[in-house]
């Protein structure tokens, strides 16, 4: 089991969907985070040991957010930014989550591919 932060530009439904996968996910508004910074966020997931799931680029600058000591970054990225598309792509990557762990790592996820980062 993960610990999951989902960002506010995802559906909260992803958290759901983790949820129901036996993770412990929660949501950037279900926290009263919406509109922190990233550098605010990123200290949060890290002191909740928490991985952070978002479309947000910003997270992939490994000079700003190192994957080493982070509970993981997840970077979702997707043609159509619809719920829908963003929820199909969580569903695939389910079996993943479950074969690899996200500590230190930094994972960047299309449609067709899966590139990770480690520390």
């Amino acid at each position: 089991m993960a610990r999951f932060k989902i960002d506010e530009n995802l559906p909260a439904a992803i958290a759901q969907l983790l949820r129901e996968a036996g993770h412990d996910a929660v949501t950037v508004g279900e926290q009263g985070l919406r509109g922190v910074t990233d550098a605010d966020l990123d200290a949060v997931c890290r002191a909740e040991r928490r991985a952070v799931v978002t479309l947000d680029r910003g997270f992939g600058d490994v000079r700003r957010h190192p994957p080493r000591g982070a509970a993981g970054i997840l970077i979702l990225r997707m043609e159509s930014q619809s719920s829908d598309a963003a929820l199909l792509l969580m569903k695939r990557l389910l079996p993943a989550l479950r074969e690899n762990s996200l500590q230190d790592t930094l994972w960047i996820v299309d449609e067709n591919k899966i590139r990770i980062r480690e520390g």
